[in-house]
């Protein structure tokens, strides 16, 4: 499978873009299911949420995940529309790595093409502000 999104455009106005080919799940449905907590730190509309997310593929490119993440923002809790665009995005995994993702600005070029088995991933926090 392929995940396609448009990242660059050069003076000649052509496109170009990172994308991932990820290799088919072994197994349909839920693969992996991290605690997302959702944060809104300040305001009269503070609030802290937390609830599973679910990833239907073992592995994602940090790239969908990212973009997958910010659809899911925009349309539970508004983000860039009644929220404010600054946030940040922490993605933690079983080893204790973690990845994180300024919400201001799109995903570092050099990240783009990173592959996370899904079932590694610990949890995920936002923190809007």
């Amino acid at each position: 499978m392929c995940f396609f999104v448009q990242e660059k455009r050069d003076k000649h106005d052509i496109f170009y873009t990172v994308s991932g080919v990820i290799q088919t799940n072994k197994t349909s449905g839920v693969v992996s299911a991290p605690i997302l907590n959702v944060t809104k730190e300040k305001g009269e509309d503070a609030f802290v949420k937390g609830y599973p997310y679910y990833i239907k593929k073992e592995k994602i490119t940090l790239k969908e995940l990212d973009f997958k993440l910010r659809k899911h923002l925009i349309e539970k809790y508004g983000l860039y529309k009644t929220i404010s665009k600054d946030g940040r995005v922490k993605i933690s995994l079983k080893d204790g790595s973690f990845y994180n993702l300024d919400l201001r600005s799109k995903l570092k070029f050099k990240y783009m093409g990173e592959v996370i088995e899904s079932k590694q991933i610990k949890d995920i926090e936002v923190n809007l502000k």
